[in-house]
């Protein structure tokens, strides 16, 4: 898997398109594999605490980042052309009982539709959302 790190600006919201993505031919899983996935990490605590994560895939190892308040940090990468890409990140902060974990892809659910996925790290809970398909996604810790 080959992925690079970027640093972006901070979004003010969201920019869904209405465009839906679900099901696909084979020509469309062939242009999937060939086109670069984008992720997204934005921290969006509360009362200034700085966001510390470690992300990671079977194949590739991030290390330990910290994002200040409104910052975002995003990498992009190409899916496993046997399938079974797999990212996952652990997210902790000042005052966290725990380090909460997430996994920010996977190509064998839903949120592998997902090109550029944007996730929103809050005290509650991880939203993605999405600008290659209609969908807003939350989860709690």
């Amino acid at each position: 898997m080959i992925f690079e790190e970027e640093s972006i600006g901070t979004p003010k919201g969201f920019a869904l398109s209405a465009k839906s993505a679900f099901g696909c031919a084979s020509s469309d899983v062939t242009r999937a594999l060939n086109k670069n996935h984008f992720e997204a990490i934005t921290n969006d605590l509360p009362s200034g605490l700085v966001l510390s994560f470690h992300c990671l895939s079977q194949d590739d190892d991030m290390g330990t980042m910290l994002l200040a308040p409104g910052d975002q940090w995003g990498f992009r990468f190409h899916l496993n052309i046997g399938g079974g890409t797999l990212f996952h990140c652990g997210f902790t902060w000042f005052g966290a009982k725990m380090t909460y974990r997430c996994t920010v892809y996977d190509d064998s659910s839903h949120k592998s539709e997902c090109i550029n996925c944007f996730w929103s790290i809050r005290i509650n809970g991880a939203c993605l959302a999405s600008s290659s398909i209609h969908m807003v996604f939350c989860t709690d810790w």
